[in-house]
């Protein structure tokens, strides 16, 4: 659901270059992403982020 009319113009995947260029050549590896499923995974393989793992939470109660 698009609330604010921003999806599909281009500002997530240029958010996420300026936040690239912002850690280039500073000694950084990676850059680790926590989303969860309903919120775009697809969109963040799309701009070369890879699934490490996926955190379950299961509710226990007595």
């Amino acid at each position: 659901m698009d609330l604010f009319g921003l999806q599909k113009k281009g500002y997530g995947r240029k958010l996420l270059q300026e936040l690239e260029l912002q850690f280039e050549g500073k000694g950084f590896w990676n850059i680790n992403l926590c989303t969860s499923e309903f919120q775009a995974p697809e969109f963040y393989k799309k701009c070369g982020f890879e699934l490490e793992f996926i955190r379950k939470i299961i509710n226990i109660q007595n």
